[in-house]
């Protein structure tokens, strides 16, 4: 019964990381949390079906992206803070939001 549950709960995740790895795209930024390092607002640069083929990872899909000071490497979809896409893309939506409006309220005021 043991082997059983602990076989589901892996099949489960393994689906909850495809869903999670499907929805985000490249240009999106995450916090990513390795085993060694955190790395906060990384930005989405390719993903990849198995990270295995270019860094020494575990077979699986995941994403190049580049850190906040611009240095690239590779991680895989379980290293990424799920809830970190909400923040940083309602955070990216807000700021477009205000560059619209500034703009429409510059172009409205022209002669």
């Amino acid at each position: 019964m043991h082997r059983s549950v602990k076989i589901l709960k892996e099949e489960m995740q393994q689906g909850v990381d495809m869903l999670n790895w499907n929805a985000l795209q490249v240009g999106d930024l995450v916090d990513v949390d390795g085993d060694y390092n955190s790395y906060p607002r990384t930005r989405i640069t390719k993903k990849l079906d198995d990270v295995s083929r270019e860094s020494a990872l575990e077979p699986g899909p995941g994403f190049i992206g580049l850190d906040n000071r611009g240095d690239e490497f590779v991680f895989s979809i379980q290293e990424v803070d799920p809830s970190s896409y909400e923040k940083y893309a309602m955070a990216e939506s807000r700021r477009v939001e205000s560059t619209l409006k500034r703009l429409i309220k510059e172009y409205s005021h022209r002669p």
